[in-house]
């Protein structure tokens, strides 16, 4: 049985279906009248009025430390319900509807009444953002971030390596001209420069190491443009960068040498596998996270792209090893327009 709070009204009763105490009335299975809602620990969620069509007169909804969530107040004068979100200056389970950590209060206003309690939190374009200080904030909603990044995911036909390197640019240029509030951070991690041009005789000893002849437009790339590194390695772990011909190596070295991986949890065939990939790409966000980029450059006359991560996520091995497909242009042109989309997601979804 539930034990109930010593400060409660006498009239609050438990709810078992929603597992709340409460005091109000019930009309087929919504709320009408004047209603307070407290949790099963005693704390005052909610307190309102509804009308008899369960619309909201007004409603008030609390943070677990009674700081103020949510506000709703119909104007029957004007017609139109006012709603108000703040924050909490603790951490709070109650929904804010702007992704900027700026914003501390949104308000909005709809014709009308409304039935939802949660105040329009499935569009946040309708509301205006606040700072703690009361200061008028401006950034994007999260629809028109969307749009930005459906046009720059978009892989154009016969994209090559540096066209998508520009098409990233642009992405961020967007985003940046839209007004996005994390974009410094985007640029810290995200931002493509070459760090150094590499010469015929790296390859040609890399080559001498590793017994295989890299592919041309790798070999072209490297030494025309240089090696690609995306992020601000300067500061901090968050970037991803092409490895140094002097560092390529074999997916094998870096399972079984490098991760130390235990060989016996992959078969000969995967392993004679691992012996016929080279890596180039390192990806290293974090220490509990280290990511290699792979071409398959086992045969010369063929240039085939193996577009995947392998790594090491949260201590745990993973392999994500693509079916070898040989591209219809060159495979870093193919690479690089995938991976840039890729990044672009990943933006996003951050």
């Amino acid at each position: 049985m539930i034990q109930k709070p010593t400060h409660l009204p006498k009239a609050a009763k438990w709810m078992d279906a929603l597992e709340i105490w409460a005091i109000g009335k019930m009309v087929r299975k919504k709320p009408v009248g004047s209603w307070k809602i407290w949790n099963q620990a005693g704390a005052l969620v909610l307190e309102g009025e509804f009308d008899p069509h369960h619309y909201i007169n007004h409603c008030k909804v609390y943070h677990l430390n009674g700081e103020l969530a949510r506000q709703i107040r119909y104007d029957e004068d004007a017609d139109t319900t006012h709603i108000m979100h703040i924050q909490c200056t603790e951490h709070s389970n109650e929904i804010f509807p702007a992704y900027n950590d700026l914003a501390w209060k949104a308000v909005a206003q709809m014709k009308g009444k409304t039935q939802k309690e949660n105040g329009l939190l499935e569009d946040e374009s309708a509301f205006t953002y606040f700072d703690k200080n009361e200061q008028l904030l401006s950034f994007p909603s999260r629809s028109a971030v969307q749009k930005i990044k459906k046009r720059w995911s978009r892989i154009p036909m016969d994209e090559t390596a540096l066209q998508a390197i520009d098409r990233l640019n642009a992405f961020m240029q967007n985003l940046d001209k839209a007004g996005y509030p994390y974009i410094a951070e985007i640029k810290e991690t995200y931002q493509p420069h070459f760090y150094r041009k590499c010469t015929l005789e790296e390859i040609r000893s890399a080559e001498q190491r590793l017994q295989i002849e890299l592919p041309p437009s790798y070999k072209h790339f490297i030494t025309q443009n240089g090696l690609l590194r995306f992020g601000d390695k300067d500061k901090g772990e968050n970037h991803m960068e092409m490895i140094p011909p002097l560092e390529l190596n074999h997916l094998h070295y870096w399972f079984y040498e490098q991760w130390e991986m235990p060989e016996e949890e992959s078969s000969d065939v995967e392993a004679e596998v691992m012996k016929k990939i080279i890596c180039f790409f390192r990806d290293s966000q974090d220490i509990q996270y280290n990511a290699l980029i792979a071409f398959d450059y086992s045969n010369p006359s063929v240039e085939v792209n193996i577009i995947d991560q392998i790594g090491c996520e949260n201590w745990g091995w993973e392999s994500q090893i693509g079916q070898p497909t040989p591209t219809p242009y060159s495979a870093m042109d193919a690479f690089l327009s995938k991976y840039v989309s890729y990044l672009i997601e990943e933006v996003i979804d951050l």
